[in-house]
């Protein structure tokens, strides 16, 4: 059975990866990848985050003298980064949803344009882009690269 799930009907994106950037991840040629990244379709996780609405004691909520019981809960959605010891920060992509799921099967998968997603990771700070975490092929794009690929 087709995931139908990633786009409005009629369009047509079955989440498949895409041909050129699944062969130059396999290749393992760091230029390959970032050529095929600027014209490939990748997805990024999304998942929901549960935040409390109503935080024991919140004197905004809560009537005087009452502790409160935060059982009111809520959740946004977030797009999922990763975190080294260092402090550095990246943004994990999949060229298809076979991938994301084999790495974090309860995340949402969102397509987005290569290029667009590494421009995005460097205005918000980010030092890399790491292309299917789990495999079967691994890549990260930083630095110069990662740079260059966002200014396009």
């Amino acid at each position: 059975m087709k995931r139908e799930l990633l786009a409005p009907s009629g369009q047509g994106d079955h989440g498949g990866a895409d041909g050129a950037l699944r062969a130059a991840l396999d290749a393992g040629d760091e230029q390959s990848v970032a050529t095929a990244l600027v014209r490939a379709r990748v997805f990024v996780a999304i998942e929901a985050r549960r935040t409390d609405a109503d935080p024991p004691g919140d004197p905004d909520v809560d009537p005087p003298g009452d502790a409160g019981t935060g059982a009111e809960k809520s959740s946004e959605m977030v797009l999922v980064t990763l975190w080294v010891p260092s402090g550095a920060t990246a943004i994990p992509a999949f060229s298809g949803v076979d991938t994301l799921a084999r790495w974090r099967r309860t995340a949402r998968p969102v397509a987005v344009p290569g290029h667009a997603l590494c421009a995005q990771a460097v205005r918000d700070g980010h030092s890399a882009v790491v292309l299917d975490i789990a495999g079967p092929a691994m890549a990260t794009v930083d630095g110069e690269l990662l740079e260059r690929i966002a200014a396009l």
